[in-house]
């Protein structure tokens, strides 16, 4: 069953580089690269010396101002239905829809499985807030504060139109529309919403669907994704509490919404 999730982030100075070294499976990651499925990163060539995503990253670190955010992050949910070149194809389509030429990027997609074998297919997307505007500059002016009068003397000026809830609530449709796009293209009845499950189960009832209102009637499946990955390698008892917690929550709602999916299946038969 396909299921929406889409979850902003932001990184602060200091983990640019590490995260995207985590992300992308690079240098003390590498050994995790059994699980990474495909990665990308793009409109880099920003920088008048040509530079990896690695480096780029670094540059965000050493450079931005010490309170600054040195990324932005999308965790995204891939339907299980699909396989490998379907899913790159998605968030290939959705980059293009969302990050366009306008602001460097670095995407990985991961796909893990659980103990009783379910796959998770899903993608970290990592970008700057920092809007190309056709100069080139070295990598450390890039990341210092743009210059209204004189843009080619200061770095490239940051969008703030990524500070608004306008925009979260655009980017959530936005991966929404494309999502059902690609489940239709490909021949899947499922599709996803954005829509807080409440807001759904409400639309369910109206509808008189009241199967599905009752699929719906439960707690979001909702975690990070490093969690899942620290808890896969390590345990959970090496998991802070708060983790730990958050870990117990995740595992709770997911059973749930199972035995809600095997009751609505089996009265769709009767």
């Amino acid at each position: 069953m396909a299921e929406y999730r889409l979850h902003c982030k932001i990184g602060k100075v200091g983990v640019a580089k590490a995260h995207a070294e985590y992300i992308l499976r690079e240098n003390k990651y590498s050994k995790a690269k059994e699980d990474l499925v495909y990665k990308e990163s793009g409109n880099m060539d920003c920088i008048i010396d040509k530079i990896s995503e690695i480096d780029f990253w670094q540059g965000a670190d050493n450079f931005e101002r010490i309170n600054g955010v040195t990324y932005r992050e999308l965790e995204l949910n891939i339907p299980n239905e699909f396989n490998h070149e379907q899913g790159i194809e998605l968030v290939q389509n959705f980059v293009k829809a969302e990050i366009g030429s306008s602001y460097p990027y670095s995407f990985a997609i991961h796909e893990s499985h659980n103990k009783d074998g379910e796959k998770n297919l899903h993608c970290h997307l990592m970008f700057s807030e920092r809007k190309l505007d056709g100069i080139k500059r070295e990598l450390s002016k890039f990341f210092k504060q743009a210059n209204t009068k004189n843009p080619e003397v200061g770095g490239a000026k940051k969008n703030r139109k990524w500070h608004t809830k306008k925009q979260l609530f655009h980017i959530r449709k936005s991966w929404e529309v494309i999502t059902n796009t690609a489940l239709e293209k490909n021949g899947f009845d499922e599709r996803v919403s954005c829509e807080s499950l409440k807001k759904q189960r409400e639309i369910a009832l109206e509808k008189g669907d009241y199967l599905k209102a009752e699929l719906l009637n439960r707690t979001p499946v909702n975690i990070s994704g490093i969690i899942l990955q620290k808890e896969k390698r390590l345990g959970l008892e090496k998991l802070t509490s708060e983790e730990q917690e958050k870990f117990k929550e995740y595992k709770q709602a997911k059973a749930l919404r199972g035995l809600k999916k095997r009751k609505l299946e089996i009265k769709s038969k009767k």
